[in-house]
């Protein structure tokens, strides 16, 4: 009787083990992909003094490792290194060079050089990589809008220094030199009626991702400027993206497009050609789940999200 009820017991422990695995890899939520970041760091707390943030904004990561944040209400680009040590600020509240009435977002190009977006300055401004001001231009003109108020959008560079706004005000995204003369626009022109377009990055092919939040959906233009074939959200946990008038997005080197969508408090991977890989929870030390602002990933692949009412910077890096 012992011998048959182990024998009975073996098989029923496998198929058991083999079930648990199955679903493991089926549910985007389970699965050992969800789990290849890990928590590496965290600083930042809400505060007007040197590494805190009264309302962090974008968030971007330069060759070097370093890693820029901003403060919507201060109006201030901080600067840390990889590990979070504070290095550097500049700015503040006001109309003059080098101040902010609204910052939204920041970029860092290739050279070094920061830029960032002033969304209810309606502009942007220029640093130089040791953050003294350089120039300035508006993003919007007179004829363009009715209103000088741009309430979301994002900031991005890509590999010849050429610098993209996206605009709510136009709907599409705004490129310019590194001096702030205008190129392009990409919008309903171009092939994708944008609806508040907020995150935007560009990969080494000069292919530009734009999070079109109204429309849950981040919209891909090819290097001459004209639309591609939108990425849903259908294929992650959610189902949809959620971002609830915020979100951003990033490429890494290999081509592969996160995305970061505040109302669900995700990072999602997706494959060059679009495909959805995984997706993880934005959480804290303390295990309690943050709302993604911005998110930025440096040349090791580690992922810096900007916790936005938490005021802090979560730093994830691979597994294995």
């Amino acid at each position: 009787m012992t011998a048959s009820r182990t024998r009975l017991v073996i098989p029923l422990a496998a198929a058991l083990a083999g079930l648990l695995l199955g679903l493991a890899l089926l549910l985007p939520g389970l699965s050992a992909a969800t789990v290849q970041y890990s928590l590496a760091n965290q600083w930042g707390r809400t505060g007007s003094g040197d590494g805190q943030f009264l309302r962090i904004g974008g968030i971007d990561a330069d060759a070097g490792g370093n890693v820029y944040a901003v403060d919507t209400v201060s109006g201030r680009i901080q600067k840390f290194s990889a590990d979070g040590a504070f290095l550097a600020a500049w700015g503040g509240q006001g109309t003059g060079d080098g101040q902010f009435v609204g910052l939204q977002d920041v970029a860092v190009d290739f050279a070094g050089n920061i830029y960032g977006l002033d969304l209810a300055g309606n502009q942007v401004q220029r640093f130089a990589p040791d953050g003294s001001f350089v120039t300035s231009w508006e993003v919007i003109g007179a004829t363009e809008v009715i209103s000088h108020s741009i309430p979301f959008g994002g900031i991005a560079t890509d590999a010849s220094g050429d610098v993209y706004v996206a605009s709510s005000a136009h709907g599409g995204v705004l490129v310019s030199d590194g001096a702030g003369n205008r190129k392009r626009t990409m919008d309903v022109a171009s092939g994708a009626s944008l609806n508040i377009p907020t995150g935007v990055d560009v990969n080494v092919d000069g292919v530009t991702y734009v999070f079109d939040t109204f429309n849950r959906r981040v919209q891909p233009y090819d290097a001459a400027g004209q639309a591609l074939d939108p990425i849903y959200g259908a294929d992650t946990p959610d189902t949809v993206f959620r971002s609830l008038a915020r979100g951003d997005v990033e490429v890494d080197s290999a081509g592969k497009l996160y995305v970061a969508d505040f109302a669900t408090g995700r990072i999602h991977r997706f494959a060059a050609d679009g495909a959805f890989e995984y997706s993880f929870v934005v959480r804290d030390s303390s295990g309690r789940m943050v709302l993604p602002g911005g998110i930025a990933i440096d040349a090791a692949g580690d992922i810096y999200v900007a916790g936005y009412y938490a005021n802090v910077v979560l730093k994830f890096s691979p597994v294995g």
